[in-house]
């Protein structure tokens, strides 16, 4: 899919539309049209288009037989245009206005365009709505990242298809040129800027530099474990397997709070949550050695020994009281030793 995007951005604008241009396609005289940039600027915008075509099919229905035969429709009728559009300035008068005698065959492009931008919007809505929905659940199921992204491709979809759609309805309804029309340049414009807004954005935070996890932790925020051991779980709450556990000191990064509890785990990593109120912002000092060779006198009761495995959690029964972590270990420390 990235090929596909990439390449489909690539022949359109870097290479298909100014080699349009250069052919002076926009002129007034189809004498001084060079048709081989305006048959090579024509062929490349339609291969362009195919491949966002593939893009839309590769992404949303990678295993509907219907996308890529619908694809493959498409693709045919773009190359089938750009070969019309040659061949209709080639046979033309000399002294015709090319985008006149070209007219019927940009129709075309125009709406098998527009079709394009039409599904990727649509199966954009559909996708974005359901990933809305996992995200509502809150239990790791989505990426807001990946959810804002989607949506904005979604927005790049309508408001090109929109552009298309009222140029089209000019051009075949109306009957007037979409090239000097105000209010098709009007609509071009405005909705022109908000597809590439639109666009941008993901294209531009998938090639932003990566960086290192330690940059990129700081950004939400350095903790450290306050407790002798801490559980690491699957998700929000005690009823989530527990993962690992963390000792005193261990430095984590948060990204996510939830109620009581923290994510730990960056975005698009296997979901890691801790009782965040286990967490502090200074690194605690190291439990000093008296107080480590009083704790482990042989005269020293079973029962007065604290555990090693202790996880400071809630308790998962809501009928049971839960005490501080602070408070746990204070009473621990307090006790005498014998």
């Amino acid at each position: 899919p990235e090929l596909c995007i990439g390449m489909g951005f690539y022949l359109n604008a870097v290479l298909g539309y100014p080699l349009l241009l250069a052919s002076g396609w926009g002129g007034a005289r189809v004498a001084d049209v060079d048709l081989l940039l305006l048959g090579a600027g024509s062929l490349v915008i339609s291969v362009g288009m195919i491949f966002l075509y593939m893009f839309t099919w590769k992404v949303f229905r990678p295993r509907e037989s219907w996308a890529k035969g619908f694809t493959a429709v498409a693709g045919l009728v773009l190359l089938a245009q750009a070969v019309g559009t040659t061949h209709a300035v080639a046979t033309a008068d000399p002294e015709a206005v090319p985008h006149v005698v070209t007219s019927n065959w940009a129709g075309l492009q125009q709406l098998i365009v527009g079709v394009c931008f039409a599904w990727t919007g649509l199966e954009s809505l559909l996708f974005y709505r359901q990933l809305r929905r996992r995200l509502a659940l809150g239990l790791g199921l989505a990426d807001p990242v990946v959810v804002n992204r989607v949506l904005l491709w979604a927005i790049f979809g309508i408001t090109a298809t929109a552009t298309l759609a009222v140029n089209s309805a000019y051009h075949f309804v109306a009957g007037v040129s979409t090239l000097h029309h105000p209010v098709c340049q009007l609509v071009t414009i405005v909705c022109g800027l908000v597809s590439s807004a639109a666009a941008f954005g993901p294209i531009a935070s998938a090639q932003a530099p990566r960086e290192n996890p330690q940059s990129a932790a700081s950004h939400h925020g350095i903790r450290y474990v306050k407790a002798e051991a801490v559980n690491v779980r699957g998700g929000p709450g005690v009823s989530n397997p527990i993962i690992t556990v963390l000792n005193l000191g261990a430095e984590v990064s948060m990204y996510v709070t939830k109620g009581d509890w923290a994510r730990i785990s960056g975005p698009g990593q296997p979901e890691k949550w801790i009782y965040a109120p286990l967490l502090q912002d200074n690194k605690p000092q190291p439990v000093k050695a008296a107080k480590k060779q009083t704790a482990d006198r042989p005269t020293q009761k079973a029962s007065a020994k604290p555990d090693s495995h202790q996880t400071h959690e809630p308790e998962a029964s809501p009928s049971k009281k839960v005490e501080h972590p602070t408070a746990q270990k204070e009473k621990q420390d307090a006790r005498p030793a014998r």
